[in-house]
This record gives structure tokens, C-alpha cells and sequence, in this order.
């Protein structure tokens, strides 16, 4: 349930821990068509409730249990012939054992972002929840050299300041009490390869200090490509806690303003759907297509293919097999994607699907036609087509 800007130069999202799982949750879990019996199969609960088709305004909730997330049960129950097993199967929920955990993302001015994260403690007992709001720097630095990040991260007070040659002036500013954590955004070599690491504080720093509890696994001096502000959560049944950030390169914006700029962000999105929607429409009716448009416009995501450097393989890493040269794709070296994409679906299909693309812009034509035009004529550019005039149909061919 993150955020970018159009060429994912700075990426904002958050983590979670409840105090039980061996690692942060940062992304949605589920299995490969390899683990499961019912094909990829995301496994957990998140729900998109609201969005402008412009960005203006956006609403998610995810449901994050409280109990140890159970990966191994799934992945050992999935791995039989026999019904799809699924996380509420487990009881994992029972009790109303789980957080419930809402962002909200506002933009009154296109280089200000508000966003607020309120958490919720669903269960009848007290728990304790980490809550971290990210920010990382989406690495590209690894592809030429030099190889050094030309971008940088660095957390004074309660500000975290960027500083980057094409996005100056940017900082977060995020209101509470929390500590920053800051490491970079590179692989965790000596942990998965047994090779020199290029970094004393890889990416999986973070979640490493949030479940040891030891915050020297993160970079002391505060610098880097990576960075969280880790707040820690005691909330007694029912009660719920709001954490509220500024992303912006302009001057008098504060957390204090978030309530007010997430408020004007959902009445324009009422005026909004408000205009659009049939007057006389079932008003649960009118809800599921709001929300239905809502996750078309959570979908979008920022793609980027370069076919002849992915065929040529990453400068930073070892040689790509030679049979690569001759296999998928190997006639589409011409194909350039950097672009904003309506994907299939956010977890499974994070890739373009020409023949979804088509039904996704006959859904969005009601709310916005010129995005609809322009996810058509996208696959018609010369970044796209082959020399023979053929559309790529997916990432594969």
C-alpha cells in the first residue's frame, strides 16, 4: 500500500511487526504456482476503499494478525492436492486477533504528499504493534558506473532529508514519538550468497533491528538509501493510534495539517463519484463500483523493461546464462518500457497484460477517459511494437 513518484525515483510505504513473526511485514505473502494447489495465491486480506483517478486522494486497509503470520502452515497445507487453504482457514482471526491498519494518502499541490496511517486494535485484549513508516531510494545506481549512489537519505530531528540531483529539496516530516532507521537499499550479499557485502547495512537491516531489538544493525551516522521511522504501539481493545507524515519540497506544510488535508481529500472524492454515479443507483451498489474503481487505480505502477540490457545482464551481478541470448524475448530487443501501467493485479500480475490493458480501459472510461486513451496508445509506440509490427502481449512475449 505504497506510493512513488512517475519514475519510481523515491518509493514510501510501511512495515509491520507484531512482535511474533521472524521477519517485517513489508509485502503482501502468498504462493507461486509452484508451492500452491491453486495456482499464485496471495494469502492475505488488504481492501481498497477509495481514490481519485488523478491521485489526488487514496484509502487502503490491511488486516495484519496478531499471532505469528503462518507462513510455513500455508505453505505446507497448499502443498497437497485437495481444497485451497486460505489464512482465515487457519483461525488466525479468531477473536478479532489482528490490526486493522488504514492509510490514507492526500495531495493538496502535486509535489506535497499527507499521508496518515491509523492502526487499530480489533482484538479484547491489549497488544503491541511496530509501526514503520519507509522510504527508500529505488536502486539504479548498480546499472553503470559509477557504481556509488548519486542520492541520499539522511534523518535530522524528525525530518528525513533528500538529497537528490533531480528531486532537491524534498524532506518527510513525520509527527510522534519514534526513532529513525537508516541503512541502504542494497542486497544483503554475505546472507544470501556467502560474498562480500556492498554495504555494512544492507536493505533487511531494518527489519533485522526491529526483531532483535538491536538498532546498531542500522547505519548510526543516519545516512543512507533506506529509512524508517519505527514507532512502538501499547493499545488496549478498540483503541487506535494515527501516525502523520509530510512528503514535500515546499516550505509550510506540517504533520499538524494531515487530519484536515486527508479530510479534503475524501469530500473531493465524494463531489467526484457523486458526479459521476447514476442519481438513482442502489447506494451499496454505488459503494462496490467506487471501490471496483478504487483498485483499478491502486493497480497502477510504474514499469520499467529495457530488453537488450535485460538480455545483456545486470553490470553489478554474474554473467546471465548464454542461452538467454536465444530464449524469451530475444526478438524484442528494441522494447523500451518506462511508463505508468493499469496493471491485472497489484500482487499477482505486477507486469502489463495487452489483453487486460483493453478491458482496463473500457472500465476506467467512466472516470477518466483520457487515462483510458493513453493506456491503449501506450502498446502502439515504437517502444513497444516490433520491427514486424507486433504487440508485446506480457512480459514474456
Amino acid at each position: 500500500m505504497g506510493i512513488c513518484d512517475d519514475q519510481q525515483r523515491v518509493c514510501l510505504s510501511l512495515g509491520l511487526w507484531n512482535g511474533q513473526d521472524e521477519i517485517l511485514k513489508e509485502r503482501f505473502y502468498g504462493l507461486s504456482n509452484a508451492q500452491g494447489n491453486h495456482g499464485e495465491d496471495v494469502k492475505e486480506y488488504w481492501h481498497y476503499l477509495d481514490a481519485l483517478p488523478d491521485g489526488r486522494y487514496l484509502r487502503a486497509l490491511y488486516r495484519y494478525p496478531m499471532a505469528a503470520f503462518p507462513y510455513q502452515e500455508l505453505r505446507q497445507r497448499n502443498s497437497v492436492p485437495g481444497p485451497e487453504i486460505k489464512l482465515l482457514d487457519l483461525g488466525i482471526f479468531d477473536q478479532d486477533r489482528y490490526w486493522d491498519v488504514e492509510v490514507e494518502y492526500a495531495k493538496p499541490e502535486p509535489t506535497v504528499v499527507a499521508g496518515r496511517i491509523t492502526v487499530t486494535n480489533r482484538s479484547g485484549e491489549a497488544a503491541q504493534l511496530h509501526l514503520l513508516p519507509q522510504v527508500w531510494l529505488r536502486n539504479t545506481w548498480s546499472w553503470n558506473p559509477p557504481r556509488s549512489p548519486q542520492a541520499q537519505l539522511h534523518a535530522e530531528g524528525a525530518e528525513l532529508h533528500l538529497q537528490h540531483p533531480e528531486l532537491a529539496g524534498y524532506r518527510l516530516q513525520v509527527g510522534g514519538d519514534f526513532a529513525w532507521l537508516v541503512c541502504d537499499n542494497e542486497t544483503d550479499n554475505q546472507l544470501l550468497f556467502g560474498a562480500p557485502g556492498l554495504s555494512p547495512y544492507p536493505k533487511n537491516a531494518i527489519g533485522d533491528a526491529v526483531v532483535s531489538g538491536d538498532p546498531s544493525r542500522c547505519n548510526p551516522e543516519r545516512t543512507g538509501t533506506k529509512a524508517a521511522a519505527h514507532f512502538i504501539f501499547e493499545l488496549g481493545p478498540g483503541e487506535s493510534q494515527v501516525v502523520r507524515f509530510i512528503w514535500s519540497d515546499r516550505q509550510g506544510y506540517a504533520p499538524g495539517q494531515v487530519d484536515g488535508l486527508c479530510l479534503d481529500g475524501r469530500r473531493a472524492a465524494d463531489n467526484f463519484y457523486a458526479a459521476v454515479s447514476p442519481d438513482n443507483g442502489d447506494a451499496d451498489d454505488l459503494l462496490i463500483q467506487r471501490q471496483a474503481f478504487a483498485g483499478l487505480i491502486w493497480s497502477q505502477q510504474y514499469y520499467q523493461l529495457e530488453v537488450a540490457r535485460w538480455l545483456e545482464g545486470d553490470p553489478a551481478g554474474p554473467p546471465p546464462p548464454p542461452e538467454r541470448l536465444t530464449g524469451r524475448n530475444a526478438a524484442w530487443v528494441g522494447m523500451e518500457a518506462a511508463d505508468i501501467i493499469v496493471m491485472p493485479d497489484s500482487w499477482e500480475y505486477p507486469w502489463f497484460a495487452s489483453w487486460d490493458l483493453a478491458f482496463h480501459a473500457l472500465a476506467l472510461d467512466p472516470i477518466d477517459i483520457n487515462l483510458a486513451k493513453q493506456q491503449v496508445l501506450l502498446l502502439l509506440q515504437s517502444r513497444y511494437l516490433r520491427e514486424d509490427g507486433q504487440l508485446p502481449a506480457y512480459e514474456w512475449n
